[in-house]
């Protein structure tokens, strides 16, 4: 399902955000895991969220959408059923955190929110305040091999 250049799409779309600082709706954790299984891919599995949201509040209420559960009942652990939910029509599977691989989305707790990040060897990448975060693969709750 990954392009044959694939790593090497990954490392320009890592380097290209390097510095980019996060944004609700343009550059944040959702859309930088799912920019990258673009790059690796030409899969868009954030199509349907995109535009959707503008801050954390509006971005809950379009998870809570996207579950149908309506967008005021949108739980805090609604970010990995929806990464669930996309893998699984994607047929990415999920596998041990402790087992992600360059290139896997992977769903970690960072000072008690969820982040998505794509693994890149012994680390995750995300979306941080002024450019990318590294993580240990320690913070990762679940995983999924794209």
């Amino acid at each position: 399902m990954r392009r044959e250049d694939w790593p090497e799409r990954l490392l320009a779309f890592i380097e290209s955000r390097r510095r980019t600082a996060f944004a609700w709706g343009e550059h944040d954790c959702a859309l930088f895991a799912c920019d990258a299984v673009l790059a690796m891919t030409g899969i868009d599995p954030a199509a349907w969220f995109r535009g959707r949201y503008r801050d954390r509040r509006t971005a809950y209420a379009a998870l809570g959408d996207f579950l149908g559960l309506g967008a005021k009942a949108a739980p805090r652990a609604a970010l990995g059923a929806v990464c669930a939910r996309l893998a699984n029509s994607h047929g990415w599977p999920e596998v041990p955190s402790a087992f992600a691989q360059r290139g896997d989305v992977g769903l970690l707790d960072l000072r008690g929110r969820e982040t998505l990040a794509i693994c890149m060897g012994a680390v995750f990448v995300a979306a941080g305040p002024g450019g990318l975060v590294f993580i240990p693969h320690g913070h990762a709750r679940r995983a999924w091999r794209v």
